[in-house]
């Protein structure tokens, strides 16, 4: 439900796709806020199932936060930095780098 007061919305509501074995659901979309932010939800599937493909968002940033287990973060378009994201961690990435992640060397991100 959409009000000028604010949004609320049930989980069976997003919009849920596969990624592969992974599942993304879109919780919320940049027009339904305005264009300020998106939500979405990404769960990984168990190894060796890799993360989303290395990606760039442009001039939006990605926000993360660790629900479940680890993650490692590969910063830069040949993955060259990679940072290990642990469980209830927040890590923000400027939306002009490229980016993917995986459960990496701990467990999952």
């Amino acid at each position: 439900m959409i009000t000028k007061q604010g949004i609320m919305r049930q989980h069976s509501e997003a919009k849920t796709v596969h990624m592969g074995k992974n599942i993304v659901s879109f919780v919320l979309s940049g027009d339904e806020t305005g264009g300020f932010y998106s939500l979405t939800e990404f769960t990984l599937a168990a190894p060796p199932v890799p993360g989303p493909p290395v990606h760039i968002h442009g001039t939006g940033d990605e926000a993360a936060y660790v629900l479940e287990g680890n993650l490692e973060f590969l910063l830069g378009a040949n993955r060259s930095r990679s940072l290990p994201v642990r469980l209830s961690s927040f890590l923000k990435v400027c939306g002009t780098m490229f980016l993917t992640w995986d459960r990496g060397q701990s467990k999952y991100l």
